[in-house]
C-alpha cells in the first residue's frame, strides 16, 4: 500500500508469519510446520519489511522480496545490507512479464494484497505461483492459504 507521499507504506502482517502459516493449515486439515531451512517468496514486498523481519527471525532461511517499484527494491537492499542480513534478496520485477525459470524453489509463496493492487496482465502473471512451491510447501495469496 502507497503512503501520501507515493512510497510504500512499512507494514508487517500478521497473516505473513510462521506460526499464522502453520494455524491455517492446520485448520484446514493440512498439518505444516515450518523448518529450519526454508526458502521464502515475497511477492509485492514493498520495501521489503516483511522479507526484512522474516530473514533476521529466521537466519538459516532464505528470504526473497519481488516488486515492480525500483525505488522500493533499492531501499530494501539497503536497508538489509544496513542491519547485515546476508539472507534476504530483492528483485526488481513485474508480474505481467516474469520469467520464473530465475526464481528460486519456495517452501512459502506470499502475495498479501497483490491481486487488488494489479491489472490484468500481472494477474495472469501470477498464475504460476502455485507450482513454484514444494509439494510441502505453502502459498497466501490475499491472506488465504493453499496447501500443496
Amino acid at each position: 500500500m502507497r503512503g501520501d507521499r507515493g512510497r510504500y507504506s512499512i507494514a508487517f502482517q500478521a497473516t505473513q508469519t510462521p506460526a499464522h502459516f502453520a494455524m491455517v493449515a492446520a485448520m484446514a486439515g493440512h498439518p505444516w510446520q515450518p523448518r529450519a531451512r526454508m526458502s521464502v517468496l515475497d511477492i509485492g514486498c514493498g520495501r521489503g519489511h516483511v522479507v526484512q523481519v522474516l530473514a533476521a527471525a529466521n537466519p538459516e532461511w532464505s528470504v526473497f522480496g519481488l516488486d515492480i517499484d525500483a525505488a522500493a527494491i533499492a531501499e530494501a537492499r539497503e536497508l538489509a545490507a544496513g542491519a547485515g542480513l546476508t539472507n534476504a534478496f530483492f528483485l526488481e520485477a513485474d508480474l505481467a512479464a516474469l520469467d520464473i525459470a530465475p526464481l528460486p524453489y519456495c517452501d512459502v509463496v506470499m502475495a498479501h494484497g497483490v491481486w487488488s493492487w494489479v491489472g490484468d496482465a500481472a494477474r495472469a502473471g501470477l498464475g504460476w505461483q502455485p507450482r513454484i512451491g514444494l509439494d510441502a510447501g505453502l502459498a497466501e495469496s490475499l491472506a488465504a492459504l493453499e496447501p500443496r
